[in-house]
Formats: structure tokens, sequence, C-alpha cells
């Protein structure tokens, strides 16, 4: 049966409902949409500067040292201020801080804590010793060797407190590095390496022993051999130890006993 005048003006205005719903469920979320993001510029812009600030965690400076260091002002925004650029802030003026941590509290306040580095080795440049933590970031500068930190020995390094230290070369630092770490591996105890030379490459460990690796080739199994003589010979016994010759067609070392330097 063919549609009746009634039931086609009903399809219409029915068809008429459908697109108008559309419309405003369309225009609904573009209206969200743009409120979301005027929100989101508004929040990173004119709301939540940051009107409280708080801190805590460090040992060696105090909560108001920090504050002061931070520059934080109604300028910075509660949620754009970024970790990374705090911690850039604060060693300017405190080297020690090793990591930065950040809370932020609805609708004004953050709260800074603070985590100490520790001087983890020294560099020798000119007769000063410049300690820096195990990020490599320049801690303090002294005029004698410190306690409690071993010695790298290399030329061409940019030493500035608060950034870190800057070998000229990158790969001095890459096998100052790999022998600091293969050492460690080997528990055997660091007092001093030297990678000026880096066909003569040296170290004093243990507090005993004058190393001479030679190249970097076989670093792994001189130290490994290393470990070994190391454990042969009497605790009361100083001197030198050569491993410049060992191949792995030839493993030799030789230790001659003297008095260090």
């Amino acid at each position: 049966m063919a549609d009746t005048k009634d039931d086609v003006a009903i399809r219409r205005k029915l068809r008429r409902r459908k697109i108008r719903r559309r419309r405003l469920a369309i225009g609904f979320i573009f209206f969200l949409i743009l409120s979301v993001a005027v929100f989101a510029v508004l929040s990173l812009t004119v709301l939540f500067p940051i009107k409280h600030v708080t801190a805590s965690g460090s040992k060696i400076y105090s909560n108001a040292e920090i504050l002061k260091a931070s520059k934080v002002t109604k300028e910075d925004n509660l949620f754009t201020l970024t970790t990374g650029e705090l911690e850039k802030r604060l060693r300017k003026k405190l080297p020690f801080v090793d990591t930065v941590t950040i809370t932020r509290t609805l609708p004004d306040t953050i709260h800074i804590k603070v985590k100490d580095a520790k001087e983890y080795a020294c560099y020798n440049v000119s007769g000063n010793y410049f300690t820096v933590s195990d990020k490599n970031i320049v801690l303090q500068k002294y005029s004698e060797l410190p306690k409690n930190v071993f010695e790298i020995r290399s030329d061409g390094i940019k030493l500035k407190i608060g950034k870190q230290a800057v070998f000229e070369d990158e790969t001095k630092k890459a096998l100052a590095n790999e022998v600091i770490e293969k050492l460690k591996n080997a528990n055997i105890k660091i007092n001093r390496i030297d990678v000026t030379d880096i066909y003569n490459i040296t170290a004093r460990v243990e507090s005993r022993f004058d190393v001479t690796f030679g190249t970097k080739e076989n670093i792994d199994k001189k130290i490994s051999h290393l470990s070994g003589m190391i454990k042969n010979i009497d605790n009361s016994r100083t001197g030198k130890i050569n491993l410049s010759m060992w191949t792995s067609s030839d493993s030799q070392g030789t230790f001659k006993e003297s008095r260090l330097e």
C-alpha cells in the first residue's frame, strides 16, 4: 500500500528530529572539548599560581636554603614547574642536591623533597681535587685528596661546581667508566685510576698495589687475573703488578715488591 501524506510527513518530522539531536550532540561535544581546552590553557597560565612552598629531606642544607635557591615565585605555575627545571635552579647554589621530588597540593602549594648527593670519586686537575657524585656532578673543590673517594686522572676535563664533568675526549670517559665498573664488579677496592694515556692505563688498588694494565684490550680478563693475584699475595706485601703483556694466548702478570710512593 502506498504511503499516505500523513506517513510521509511523520517520517520527515522524525528525520528532522534525528538531525537536530545529532547536531545538538555534536555541538555539545564541541563545547565540551573547547571548555576542556580553555581550562587546560588557563591551568597552565592564569590558574594555579604557586603561593606556598615547603621543603625537606636534606641533611646538608637547611630548608630555608632550599627554598631560597629554588627561586619559586607566583609566576611559576603549579603544573608547569618541572623537577628538571627545579634541579637546575637548586644546583646553581646547592651542588650537593642529587634528586628532587615535587609534591603538588591544590590549589597553590608544592613541597620540594631533596635527596643529598654523596661524594663518589674525585678528579685531579692541576693539583686540585674536585669531588663528583655517581652522576658525575661536580660537588666540591679541595686542595688535598679527600678521604673516602677514589681518584680519577685524565687530561682534558672541564669541571664546574654544580655541573657534570665534561671530557673533551669521550673515549677516555668511556674507558674510565669501564675500568671502574670492572674493578668494582671484581670487588677490588679502587684508590686511583689513570687514563691519561689510553695505551698505558694504570691504577692503584687495595692501597697496596700499583697496577699497569697497558691498553684496554682484554681488560676484563686482566682484571680477573689481577683479582687472583691479589688473593695469592700476602696481606703485608705491597708493590707493582704488571699486566700490560697479558694476552689470551700468553696470560701472565708480574709482581715486584716495593714500597708505595
